[in-house]
């Protein structure tokens, strides 16, 4: 069985999540400082290597987008406008790719709700470290989000259910129905400043009345900042 642990390098720059086994796992937490700076310093090598190679590819493959790229221009004969197309086309597919792999699915956003649930009061709990609890979470989702990605789709939930709650004051009635309302409202009706008291009766069919553009989260994006 392993565990994941987080290292902060001796500068407090950046913190490394580790998998580790049980033993050594025990061994690190009881006080074993050369072991835990084994880890470290392992998991930032990984890192660099990987960085290295990551910066190889993506130079060959510049270097053969502008192969590419001229030899369009060649044929065409308007090296400017193919040249710019080209990225523009390029960008918005990879934009496109990006937002496909990072977009929650309603299961999966489900998930995840039900994990803060059961996970709620260990985030709330000093004693804990939330990137590790994070850490754990985003294994449940094979390896397609991370625990940046776990923490911000979180943050949205929080932020949207917020949205909804205070404009039930002021409305309490509209046009958009939130499925994850009740949800998250299991979660955090108990804190007195959501006031669970003023929307008691809407729960059955709750629907909030507030633009479309600011519910970003219905939307099921993940933001990483």
């Amino acid at each position: 069985m392993s565990y994941i642990i987080t290292l902060r390098e001796y500068d407090g720059a950046e913190e490394h999540d580790v998998e580790v086994s049980e033993e050594d796992y025990n061994k690190i937490y009881a006080g074993d400082y050369e072991l835990a700076d084994q880890y470290l310093r392992k998991e930032i090598e990984r890192k660099n290597r990987l960085r290295a190679y990551r910066q190889l590819v993506e130079e060959k493959k510049q270097q053969e987008q502008g192969q590419s790229m001229n030899k369009s221009c060649n044929l065409l004969h308007t090296e400017s406008s193919t040249e710019q197309t080209t990225i523009e086309l390029e960008s918005a597919a990879a934009q496109n790719d990006t937002n496909s792999y990072l977009r929650w699915s309603d299961s999966e956003t489900k998930k995840l709700i039900d994990l803060y649930r059961k996970n709620f009061t260990k985030l709330n709990d000093r004693k804990y470290k939330r990137k590790h609890i994070y850490s754990e979470m985003a294994k449940h989702f094979l390896l397609r989000f991370n625990s940046d990605h776990i923490e911000a789709k979180i943050k949205n939930l929080k932020k949207t259910y917020k949205m909804i709650l205070d404009n039930s004051k002021k409305t309490g009635s509209g046009k958009i129905t939130w499925p994850y309302f009740d949800a998250m409202q299991e979660i955090l009706g108990n804190n007195p400043e959501n006031n669970p008291i003023s929307i008691a009766s809407n729960r059955e069919g709750f629907e909030p009345q507030i633009p479309l553009e600011n519910l970003d989260d219905i939307e099921s994006d993940t933001e990483v900042s």
